[in-house]
């Protein structure tokens, strides 16, 4: 299936959210860092993995709720870029709605950040790496959402990792018609 997306995945990352005024920003993902709950068993994220993909679409939501919006690409609120550590996002303003979310920031209760894409199965390789043994990179992926999460699934300083089955009828629910199928 060359070309072909495996399901929605997220993976939660443990690491400073941090909130400036009504500018909140993190890391939703650092690259190389290897986790070892996914359903791949060990994994860790290429540099490049988001290279190819643009970020036009993707949204900033709190713990990945499509009903609580931190911002979006789109309309110029929400910053997604990549850098030598990793996926890092800076929403800007903050919703003064979700004064709730920046106090639990503030207080620490919310720490870590998350993200939602789709890993091409075509660009999934498999290596040795002691101490971990089979790990695998992904290599390229399509980042849907990201943002703060309530609470990562792991405590560490590595990449976290919590993985939902998504059916495509929630997909279709989440996403518009034809958003999942672009660039396949």
């Amino acid at each position: 299936h060359e070309g072909a997306y495996l399901g929605l995945q997220y993976r939660e990352q443990t690491g400073p959210v941090q909130i400036e005024g009504r500018k909140l920003s993190g890391y939703a993902a650092v690259f190389n860092e290897v986790s070892h709950r996914t359903p791949f068993g060990p994994e860790r994220i290429h540099p490049q993995a988001f290279s190819q993909d643009p970020f036009d679409n993707v949204v900033a939501l709190y713990n990945h709720d499509k009903n609580i919006v931190l911002g979006s690409v789109r309309s110029g609120t929400l910053k997604v870029w990549t850098d030598q550590k990793g996926l890092r996002y800076e929403i800007d303003p903050l919703p003064e709605t979700r004064a709730d979310v920046r106090e639990a920031i503030s207080r620490r209760d919310v720490w870590g950040s998350s993200f939602g894409f789709l890993p091409r199965l075509d660009q999934v390789k498999w290596e040795k790496v002691p101490p971990h043994g089979d790990i695998a990179t992904i290599m390229r992926a399509q980042v849907l959402d990201l943002g703060p999460v309530l609470r990562p699934a792991y405590s560490g300083t590595t990449a976290e990792v919590r993985q939902f089955n998504a059916r495509a009828e929630a997909l279709k629910l989440r996403y518009p018609p034809g958003y999942l199928e672009r660039g396949a």
